[in-house]
């Protein structure tokens, strides 16, 4: 669990890095949206119920400590479980925003489902059961972006 902090992922970051070799892809959510006017994050109604606790702490935490990450309002963004900052890549790496122009080497970050909770990223959403999304067609078009890449 060390490494899931973000005293443990600032610990890795010194000294992981990427390889000149790899594709890095990332996929980030949120189901939340900042209240208008405290600016924090709720969940948002679709978030799966069991989540939404979680997701309270998320959007409202801060942390102004001295020789630890910086925990500040653009963290609130959240799935439920995750803050959207951290899906995105780590932060010493360099990131790329696009879907067509992947770069090797470097981390690149895809989209960011909205009103996706963290649930809802790993096949476990009523919505998906009932119609409304598929998560298999999301899977789908990774593989396919993941078959497209060179050799």
């Amino acid at each position: 669990q060390w490494d899931l902090s973000t005293d443990g992922a600032k610990e890795l970051n010194n000294w992981v890095k990427t390889q000149s070799d790899v594709y890095y892809l990332s996929y980030s959510g949120h189901a939340s949206q900042a209240a208008p006017i405290t600016g924090l994050h709720l969940p948002h109604i679709t978030m799966n119920k069991v989540l939404m606790g979680n997701a309270f702490f998320l959007g409202s935490y801060a942390r102004y400590e001295e020789n630890r990450p910086l925990i500040d309002t653009s963290w609130w963004q959240n799935d439920g479980v995750v803050n959207t900052n951290s899906m995105v890549a780590p932060s010493s790496n360099a990131i790329v925003n696009s879907n067509e122009h992947l770069q090797i080497g470097k981390w690149n970050h895809i989209e960011t489902k909205a009103n996706w909770d963290h649930l809802d990223m790993v096949g476990l959403s009523v919505s998906d059961t009932l119609g409304f999304s598929s998560i298999q067609e999301f899977y789908r078009t990774i593989a396919e972006k993941l078959s497209r890449l060179p050799k």
